[in-house]
């Protein structure tokens, strides 16, 4: 969200599209009603975060190691400053390239590091920290406008569709009513938990007929074993006539 030079009001950019907010509207749109989200849609996780500390697991002590690869939990600006110098301590150059890069760009670290990030704790903890809500934009954005398009095609659909959203949003901003009134939070928590249940449900369902198969396989077993005894019982009987 930025602000226009020209009317210091609140614009929320889309790719083509750009929506002014009025200021008694500001509250009437919850932020899960909005397509395109203003939050950030991914966070890199602590693992993502760390992959790269790997390469110096064999330059280093177990005990510094671990100190490096728990970087991200960093939990005060003092504590960001002393492990810059503990980098510095330890003379690495691979290590020290590698920590002064995220220095060098100021949002590298706010991105990392919970502590250093300008987003509230709420907030940080309840963005994914995988691309999957981008993932699930692109394939929303390709059934609206078709894929394998031209340049001036692709241009032209993405242009449609942002302004369908933005409309949209306008709409709900003057009219208070959302444009998909099962978007609020009660609704996805509500589908979250039938999807628990229903994946429950399935894991008994498959864990019985695993139970089942397992059952009839050990008859089939049971079954051959008998038969293959009475065979045996049968050819020795045949031998004695």
């Amino acid at each position: 969200m930025v602000l226009d030079s020209t009317s210091a009001l609140p614009v929320m950019s889309f790719n083509s599209i750009a929506v002014k907010i009025e200021p008694q509207n500001l509250l009437l749109i919850p932020p899960i009603a909005i397509k395109r989200e203003s939050q950030p849609t991914a966070l890199p996780g602590p693992g993502v975060a760390k992959e790269p500390v790997n390469d110096f697991r064999t330059l280093l002590s177990a005990p510094d190691f671990a100190r490096l690869q728990n970087f991200v939990y960093i939990d005060s600006k003092e504590s960001l400053n002393e492990f810059s110098t503990f980098v510095d301590t330890l003379g690495i150059k691979k290590i020290h390239d590698w920590w002064r890069h995220k220095e060098m760009h100021e949002w590298i670290i706010p991105c990392l590091v919970k502590s250093q990030s300008p987003l509230s704790a709420d907030v940080w903890d309840s963005t994914p920290s995988t691309t999957n809500t981008n993932e699930a934009q692109h394939a929303w954005t390709n059934t609206q406008t078709g894929i394998k398009l031209t340049l001036v095609e692709g241009l032209e659909t993405g242009y449609q569709v942002d302004k369908t959203v933005a409309d949209e949003i306008e709409a709900s901003m003057r009219t208070g009513i959302l444009s998909n009134p099962n978007n609020e939070i009660f609704h996805r928590e509500a589908r979250n938990s039938q999807c628990r249940s229903a994946q429950a449900r399935k894991a008994r369902e498959s864990q019985a007929v695993s139970d089942e198969s397992a059952e009839l396989r050990l008859k089939i077993a049971a079954e051959l074993e008998a038969r293959r005894g009475s065979n045996a019982r049968t050819k020795e009987l045949n031998e004695q006539l």
